[in-house]
């Protein structure tokens, strides 16, 4: 009779699966299908989000572009100070 002091499973036992944090073990079972699903989800949440971001700039960019040139740069500042605030 064998010892098992290495660890290992003997030979001809499956392999053990690792379980990843909040998948389990059911990463391993999923198809192929599954996971182009999950991947053309991410970029099609990433292309939503990219669209309302571009949204969002050019209104800002017409506000600022309606500013008179002096209130411009002190509105221009006044963004930099409430962003380095902001990154604290």
């Amino acid at each position: 009779m064998t010892t098992k002091s290495s660890g290992s499973p003997p030979l001809g036992a499956p392999a053990r699966i690792p379980s990843l944090p909040g998948l389990g073990t059911t990463w391993y079972e999923r198809g192929v299908r599954y996971w182009l699903r999950r991947v053309f989800g991410a970029v099609l949440w990433f292309a939503v989000l990219a669209f309302a971001c571009c949204i969002a700039l050019a209104l800002y960019q017409s506000f600022r572009g309606d500013l008179p040139s002096g209130v411009r740069m002190v509105w221009d500042w006044a963004q930099v100070v409430v962003s380095c605030v902001a990154l604290v």
